[in-house]
């Protein structure tokens, strides 16, 4: 069962919030980011909008072969005690406890790239409970799928979540520190992934247009897209 996102001529993107949060979904399952699956849905014309997005419940099984029920989920702002109110989270503590709790460093190394895709994809809406983990009937933990991820400045350009200590800009010395913190054997190794990101990056403008979002609101977002660009590279 998918959960729907209407949208509303009042949010900051208006009606194409839905539309410009499939490019990013689309975008990150191109960085091997592993969002949750998605589709547009046609919207009734009266609403206003063009089409509405659905995303897969991954907290719940549907296979046919399986019984359906729910799978154990828990929110980093819950696992860490960090609050969603308020800056209170660090990509350094997410990273390790992705590393402990998954018992490897996959998840610590998938952690690291989703956190240099929203740094550079502007996704500043970044808090303790868009971070969660799921159980399987063994006991085993694995990071949740990539959600809610979406074009979302925040106040002062700040993250919600930060980057061995800063909330915007990280300079190099921290995003190596993140980096070593997820387990690369070296920063050369790290830049793979990262290079990875920013390719899948590089197509926002195609992917906005092939889904439909106007040239106005695809320029707004790409020219804050090509200034976290300069700011950040290293």
């Amino acid at each position: 069962m998918p959960l729907v996102k209407f949208t509303s001529a009042n949010l900051p993107l208006g009606h194409e919030e839905g539309l410009c949060e499939a490019v990013y979904l689309s975008l990150a399952e191109r960085a091997g980011l592993q969002p949750p699956r998605w589709q547009l849905l046609p919207a009734p014309e009266a609403s206003g909008a063009r089409a509405w997005l659905a995303v897969e419940r991954f907290d719940r099984v549907w296979r046919p072969e399986d019984v359906p029920g729910c799978i154990h989920l828990h929110s980093a702002c819950g696992l860490l005690d960090a609050d969603f109110r308020a800056p209170s989270l660090d990509y350094e503590d997410l990273i390790k406890a992705s590393g402990q709790l998954c018992r490897g460093v996959n998840a610590a190394q998938l952690q690291f790239l989703r956190a240099v895709f929203n740094l550079f994809a502007v996704n500043q809406d970044d808090h303790s409970k868009n971070w969660a983990f799921l159980q399987s009937d063994g006991g085993d933990w694995q990071p949740a799928p990539f959600y809610d991820v979406t074009f979302s400045p925040g106040r002062f350009g700040e993250h919600s979540t930060a980057y061995a200590g800063f909330g915007k800009n990280p300079p190099l010395k921290a995003m190596q520190k993140l980096a070593a913190e997820a387990g690369f054997a070296s920063w050369e190794q790290a830049r793979q992934g990262i290079d990875r990101v920013l390719n899948a990056l590089a197509d926002f403008s195609a992917t906005a247009k092939a889904l439909g979002v106007s040239a106005e609101t695809t320029r707004l977002i790409q020219q804050q897209l090509d200034q976290a660009y300069q700011q950040n590279i290293k």
